[in-house]
């Protein structure tokens, strides 16, 4: 549930909860629980989220309410893959799943499908993710069901953006737009201008891009969206540092990471302290030691997100580069991996991920289409061949 006003929305909810629990109605009491917790989510807070999903889910099983058991299954997913929980998400999602294929709810799973599918893009299972997300678009066009729909393009949307097809993932998000302007959905769109925002920021249309992402950081802000007012500022930052602007991207990515770390999202968090590090560095030797610390969990973190893992090793191989030209004394620069090992490591997992992919096109541009795979592919060769660092 989102809405431009969730501080009134909460307010409205506890007061129809303290009525239904006077009342003695349970349905009623578990519906706001079901619908607070979506509220919490929509602002970030997933442990709260998840907290009134658990209570939500006590009553609607007490009462076998059992469509409303499925949309808390569900939420409970959702608010776990925001923490970065694939495999508990993905848990929550089949049991949602089985109830709703048992109810015949073919609109929530529609919902369900597509939200697995975001799962699978994460975890780098991008054929699967395409299978998921492209029946959820067909049932959602069945049943004429156009919010649907605006998710479903949304999501492939995504799977088109992560194989490098980034005309194809645009026309998708512009599609997805309109719709979300016809139903007054702010809170979608200001995903699709995030999303749109990346693409051109891909494609090297940079000042497109900080244009895009600035108009997201405002209606984020405006709907108290947390993790999207997180996800614009850090792509704000990456903005700078693409255009050489390292001292402004400082300021946008540390509000970034302080907001992640207060919500406790795992969105985009590992290339965040990549892009930190990076603009820490090069704004001078001042900002080393946080740099090398940062630089040094990001690449821990990295496992968790195959989305941006790529990115993070180019920027880690670029810093472990810098380290070694600025002479910094190996013993300071320990926590970080070198050079030759980063670009290797990175390649490797760029094709290990190819070859999930079945579809032979669709391999070849997520290989050659997305210009930090690309990078990384002939940084890892001209290490094997030349034995040396490319230029």
């Amino acid at each position: 549930m989102q809405t431009s006003e969730p501080a009134k929305a909460r307010a409205t909810f506890g007061k129809v909860l303290s009525l239904s629990r006077v009342l003695g109605d349970r349905l009623t009491e578990a519906r706001v629980l079901n619908n607070t917790g979506l509220l919490h989510w929509s602002s970030g807070e997933y442990v709260r989220a998840l907290e009134f999903f658990g209570r939500a889910l006590e009553g609607a099983r007490a009462l076998e309410a059992r469509s409303l058991e499925s949309r808390i299954l569900s939420n409970t997913g959702l608010a776990l893959w925001s923490q970065g929980d694939c495999e508990g998400a993905l848990e929550w999602y089949g049991r949602a799943m089985a109830l709703l294929e048992e109810l015949e709810d073919r609109e929530a799973q529609a919902n369900v499908l597509r939200n697995i599918g975001s799962v699978r893009m994460r975890r780098g299972e991008l054929d699967l993710a395409l299978e998921l997300v492209t029946e959820s678009l067909r049932i959602c066009t069945e049943l004429g069901d156009r919010p649907g729909r605006s998710k479903s393009l949304i999501n492939m949307g995504n799977v088109l953006h992560a194989c490098g097809r980034y005309d194809g993932a645009d026309a998708l998000y512009r599609e997805a737009l309109e719709i979300c302007l016809e139903t007054g959905d702010r809170f979608r769109e200001c995903i699709v201008q995030l999303n749109r925002g990346l693409v051109m920021l891909d494609s090297g249309r940079t000042g497109e891009a900080g244009e895009t992402f600035l108009a997201a950081l405002e209606m984020s802000r405006t709907l108290e969206d947390r993790e999207g007012e997180a996800l614009a500022l850090a792509n704000l930052g990456r903005v700078h540092l693409a255009s050489g602007r390292t001292h402004e991207a400082v300021p946008p990515l540390r509000q970034a990471l302080e907001i992640m770390d207060a919500i406790g999202s795992a969105e985009g968090r590992p290339l965040a302290l990549v892009l930190l590090a990076s603009a820490l560095l090069a704004t001078g030797e001042d900002g080393l030691p946080e740099a090398l610390r940062l630089a040094g969990e990001a690449e821990a973190a990295l496992d968790s997100d195959a989305v941006n893992r790529a990115t993070g090793y180019l920027y880690l191989a670029d810093i472990s580069r810098g380290l070694a030209e600025m002479a910094v004394p190996e013993e300071l620069r320990s926590g970080l991996s070198g050079y030759r090992d980063l670009i290797l490591r990175g390649a490797g997992d760029v094709e290990a991920r190819a070859g999930l992919i079945t579809d032979e096109e669709l391999r070849e541009s997520f290989l050659r289409g997305v210009p930090a795979h690309r990078r990384l592919l002939e940084a890892a060769e001209a290490l094997r061949v030349e034995g040396g660092w490319p230029e």
